[in-house]
């Protein structure tokens, strides 16, 4: 794997998409379906921008039918000097590089979103979409298909960290307690 530890002003979605694909079939052996390579490009920009304050990209996302989605994309991935024709287009068909495509490399920041990323590979794309829809925030706060996704509205990865707090028995029993409360005044039983 090449990368470089330089910053880059951003990356162009084209290269994005290929590096994923590509990373992708590495990781799972096959191919990435077209609806899950653009999520994965979609999160890819969320995690960059958790991990730096800035975009991977310059791509304007979209809320339409499924998510998260860029107008271009179709258009991206039948570009044959770059992506392997499909047999047959649908929603799900293979997208796969041309072996002489040149990659480009990729600095430390860019590759821990996209590791982060493609830590979902191999996620059912139910579970990807429910994900995206649900616990990111540009997602979350979208009102209606065609808005422009807010990426400004993404939390610093220091948001995400989990803390280990240490507390005694005595405190233990009383947030237990507040809990049982809560739940009765609720009329939660379990």
């Amino acid at each position: 794997m090449r990368f470089s530890i330089g910053v880059r002003a951003t990356m162009n979605i084209v290269d994005l998409l290929s590096i994923l694909a590509i990373r992708y079939k590495e990781k799972t052996g096959l191919p990435a379906n077209k609806t899950k390579l653009i999520k994965l490009a979609y999160l890819t920009e969320i995690y960059y921008k958790r991990l730096t304050g800035e975009k991977f990209t310059e791509q304007k996302w979209i809320y339409w039918k499924y998510g998260p989605y860029f107008f271009e994309y179709e258009d991206i991935i039948e570009n044959a000097s770059i992506f392997i024709k499909p047999p047959k287009s649908d929603d799900f068909y293979p997208v796969e590089i041309r072996d002489d495509y040149e990659v480009p490399t990729t600095n430390l920041n860019e590759n821990t979103a996209l590791f982060y990323a493609l830590e979902h590979a191999s996620d059912d794309l139910n579970n990807i979409l429910d994900f995206v829809y649900y616990d990111t925030e540009p997602m979350i706060n979208a009102e209606k298909r065609g808005d422009i996704l807010n990426f400004d509205l993404v939390l610093p990865q220091e948001f995400y960290i989990v803390r280990k707090y240490d507390i005694n028995r005595e405190e233990g029993k009383k947030i237990i307690n507040k809990i049982r409360e809560w739940e009765k005044n609720r009329g939660i039983v379990f």
